[in-house]
């Protein structure tokens, strides 16, 4: 079986380092949680949020869990769908599971979603 055009280009594990370094940093500077966190008060206001969101997390085990399957199961997926693929499926699904966020709760952080 060839290997999808666009190759692997590791952009799973690429994610879990962006995570880890915006969970840091939202640790240091915790003023950027509102900033960042999905909120079905403010979404049509701060539209970005629907993708910063996907970025941050609660504390240690909320990211530790979310960075294990993605980078575990990210990485599988990216292998055999491609990085093209992977990268349509994290971002689109962050978006719907945004959507059904802003319909169940009041605001919404973390990657489980995507």
């Amino acid at each position: 079986m060839k290997p999808p055009d666009d190759g692997f280009e590791w952009w799973a594990m690429k994610l879990t380092a962006v995570c880890i370094a915006i969970f840091a940093i939202s640790h240091v500077f915790p003023q950027l949680y509102p900033i960042f966190t999905l909120s079905r008060e403010h979404v049509l206001s701060m539209p970005w949020t629907v993708i910063t969101h996907i970025f941050m997390h609660a504390d240690i085990p909320h990211l530790y869990f979310n960075m294990f399957s993605l980078a575990v199961f990210g990485s599988i997926f990216e292998k055999h769908g491609g990085s093209r693929t992977f990268l349509m499926v994290f971002f689109l699904g962050g978006l719907v599971s945004a959507l059904a966020d802003i319909l169940f709760y009041p605001a919404a952080i973390g990657a489980s979603g995507a």
